[in-house]
């Protein structure tokens, strides 16, 4: 995908100036469904494409329902208030019934037979719905009885460890919906599992912040509002080796005995929860682990208010 570039430089390269736009085998493509069809091209083994016509007519139903339907719907249910959200709600409901009686067709988990492009196309918009409306407006998708294929695709893609990979996880997506539609939460966001297996996630978290270990100190130091000296610069690194032990022992460490040390550590932790992104930052399950471990740390900080005054 292109890399950060100024405004003007991105509108000569994309005349719709809108993202995601990739250069491939140095052809500029933008929109997801161009993008998806020149990976095809470029890489058609194994391929992700319909393999009849029948699955040809599928994949375009869903590719229109998806880009027609079902971003307009649910971004209008997001955006909706009490005198229109009723209807709102049941006009989503219904792409998803239409979502859940194509998912039928060829009876799942995916859209096809197979795992195709289709099942990419969707899931960046099924992924956001999933992870906000629950939490801004009390609507679950997934476990949700009335949505049996939905959820069997979601697990479908959730066992996939190339999409876990690359999935974001809710939290990010939560604060991302805060920011751009001005949504206060109505319930609490929902943890994720902790996927157990080889390449564990609280590792993976691990490995990523002491492999950005200057960087990510550095940020803290210049952009939490915490005092900048180097007494903050030592609390800043005493909690973050305190949150890589919590993530690869389950030990939050000793708690701080100085009542200063405590509010900068409490401050830096608060702030880098909040900034951790992902996939940008690291796997979904990798962020999930990341904030349990800065958690555990904050709620060990102040040693149950034994804590001392400078």
């Amino acid at each position: 995908m292109m890399a950060a570039m100024s405004n003007h430089r991105y509108k000569e390269l994309v005349p719709t100036a809108q993202t995601p736009a990739a250069l491939i085998n140095g052809k500029m493509v933008w929109e997801s469904s161009n993008i998806l069809d020149e990976i095809e091209e470029a890489f058609p083994e194994p391929s992700l494409k319909p393999t009849n016509d029948q699955e040809e007519e599928l994949a375009l139903r869903v590719k229109t329902l998806t880009e027609d339907e079902l971003g307009v719907k649910g971004y209008g249910y997001m955006r909706s208030n009490a005198s229109n959200e009723a209807d709102a709600k049941t006009e989503f409901q219904a792409v998803l019934s239409k979502l859940e009686a194509e998912l039928a067709v060829f009876e799942g988990p995916f859209f096809l037979p197979h795992f195709s492009n289709i099942d990419i196309l969707v899931t960046p918009q099924l992924e956001r719905f999933s992870a906000n409306l629950g939490v801004f407006k009390g609507f679950s998708i997934k476990g949700n009885p009335e949505y049996p294929n939905l959820n069997a695709w979601f697990k479908a893609m959730d066992d996939k460890p190339s999409y876990r990979a690359v999935k974001s996880d809710d939290r990010t997506l939560n604060q991302i919906m805060s920011k751009v539609f001005r949504l206060a939460a109505t319930t609490t966001p929902s943890e994720q599992p902790v996927v157990n297996d080889a390449n564990h996630p609280r590792r993976e978290a691990a490995a990523k912040l002491v492999g950005n270990y200057k960087s990510v100190a550095a940020d803290i130091a210049k952009n939490s509002g915490v005092e900048k000296s180097e007494k903050s610069r030592a609390a800043i690194d005493t909690h973050l080796k305190r949150v890589v032990t919590a993530l690869l022992t389950s030990d939050a460490g000793t708690p701080s005995k100085s009542a200063s040390e405590a509010a900068v550590g409490a401050a830096s932790l608060a702030f880098l929860r909040n900034r951790v992104s992902s996939p940008r930052d690291m796997s979904a399950g990798a962020a999930e682990e990341f904030r349990r471990a800065v958690d555990s740390v904050l709620l060990a900080t102040y040693d149950g208010g034994k804590a001392q005054e400078d």
